[in-house]
């Protein structure tokens, strides 16, 4: 069966919502040891509840295939909260680009006479130019 790429997608970026849901639940109610890393992992029924709220249908192989794409990325979640940020200052973006303002200045534009006289055709003050969508 061949799913549609935007659906597959929608699936997914629903469930990585579900599973950052269910870190700042376990993070703000449970910030001891007290709950176990298994607990936080995507289970096929989370799959197919969330399947099932976006109304897709998967075969049990892609039930699991989500599921353990889900886990890995769990897993290099908890493999980057394991770095120390204490003393890292937050950076937005790396390279510091400021913009370039100008003021704006008032120039004369060309004379409507001279832009019509330079269009192929022409109606009244109008360019009429070709027709390019159906």
């Amino acid at each position: 069966m061949i799913y549609n790429v935007k659906y597959v997608l929608k699936i997914k970026l629903h469930l990585l919502k579900n599973i950052h849901y269910k870190i700042q639940r376990r993070e703000e109610l449970h910030n001891s040891k007290f709950m176990q890393r298994e607990n936080m992992a995507v289970s096929k029924k989370d799959v197919e509840y969330v399947a099932e709220l976006a109304r897709l249908s998967f075969t049990e192989e892609e039930k699991e295939s989500l599921a353990h794409d889900l886990n890995s990325v769990l897993g290099y979640i908890d493999k980057l909260n394991e770095l120390d940020t204490d003393n890292v200052d937050i950076i937005v973006n790396p390279y510091y680009i400021e913009n370039k303002f100008r003021e704006d200045v008032v120039e004369p534009s060309m004379d409507l006479k001279d832009v019509i006289k330079n269009s192929p055709k022409n109606l009244e003050e109008y360019i009429i130019v070709p027709k390019i969508i159906e």
